[in-house]
């Protein structure tokens, strides 16, 4: 009875708590942390997604992160959606480049923004152009001129000569 040893019980209900915490743990761990990330073009694909529903002022915001995504296709993206030529298909909801046509043209020539690959063609009437107002062609001109000087100073630091 005097000795230095306090006697513990362990009650079932600490013993199963202490079970549980790590359980706890690992379940909130996969929750939070996902499995895999994105690669970078399902980033940039996920980032033309915003673009479909996005208000004047998100699309502002959008088009910067395009410039700054360094995704081979951000310099034809702001291009294109400059020039009116960036569209939703009906269907599958997923945003192409049209080429140029003329506007009495029943189909369109697609183009993958993610890959920029051909991407076939489809009906005029499938398309939904994502629309642009002046304040947003202005910011989308300063951003892809800002970005085709980004481009060019880099091509200068990786040129040997």
């Amino acid at each position: 009875m005097l000795g230095t040893e306090l006697p513990v019980s362990s009650s079932p209900r600490t013993r199963g708590g202490q079970r549980l915490l790590p359980l706890l743990a690992a379940f909130f761990l996969a929750w939070l942390v996902p499995l895999r990330a994105q690669t970078p073009n399902e980033a940039f694909a996920a980032l033309l997604q915003d673009l479909r529903e996005a208000s004047f002022a998100d699309k502002e915001a959008i088009a910067d992160r395009i410039a700054t995504s360094g995704h081979a296709g951000a310099g034809p993206v702001l291009t294109a959606f400059l020039e009116d030529r960036l569209f939703v298909r009906s269907g599958d909801d997923r945003v192409f480049i049209v080429t140029p046509a003329d506007e009495a043209s029943t189909s369109r020539d697609l183009i993958d923004p993610v890959t920029l690959a051909p991407a076939g063609s489809a009906p005029a009437d499938s398309l939904t152009r994502i629309g642009t107002n002046n304040r947003l062609r202005r910011v989308l001109r300063t951003t892809a001129a800002r970005f085709a000087r980004s481009e060019e100073h880099t091509s200068e630091l990786q040129s040997p000569y």
